[in-house]
């Protein structure tokens, strides 16, 4: 079985300027799964593309209107969402190794969380540019959403998403 996940971030990696950063994305499992959630979310980038931008432009979250994301984020309806929630300066490809593979622990809720993939045999990062990949782009939806109500301390209205911070 092939996993697919995409993923992008929001905010600033930076704790001068912010307190939180928040990787967020998608988990596909197989290719017909990720070729039908491309599909969605490209009719609701035309969509909106149709309605006042041009086809080049990127629909970047924080280019385009609440209600423009909030449809983009209405197509991904059933997808695996996940976000991770960083409190500190830490690697990514370590950090998804220890969510994914070994699991975590919440200080916050002090309650261990199990590995979401224990046979896991490992990481391929890779990293793309969103113009030429639709779920990256979709990813940059989630991430800001999370992103949105983890600043605002609402956290608890996400519904259909795996949370998880890390210290």
């Amino acid at each position: 079985m092939d996993l697919f996940i995409f993923s992008d971030e929001s905010g600033v990696f930076d704790k001068a300027h912010n307190e939180i950063f928040v990787y967020g994305g998608l988990i596909f499992i197989g290719k017909q799964q990720k070729d039908e959630y491309i599909r969605r979310y490209l009719t609701a980038e035309k969509t909106i593309r149709a309605e006042k931008y041009s086809n080049g432009s990127e629909l970047k979250a924080c280019r385009i209107t609440n209600k423009e994301k909030g449809k983009l984020y209405r197509s991904l309806g059933g997808a695996i969402k996940f976000g991770v929630i960083v409190n500190q300066k830490m690697l990514l490809r370590e950090g998804l190794e220890q969510e994914f593979k070994l699991g975590t622990y919440n200080m916050q809720y002090e309650k261990f969380f199990p590995p979401l993939f224990e046979t896991m045999k490992g990481i391929r990062l890779e990293f793309c540019d969103s113009k030429k990949v639709t779920l990256i782009r979709a990813a940059d939806i989630v991430a800001n959403r999370i992103y949105f109500m983890a600043l605002n301390r609402k956290l608890e209205n996400l519904s259909g998403i795996y949370i998880s911070s890390l210290p």
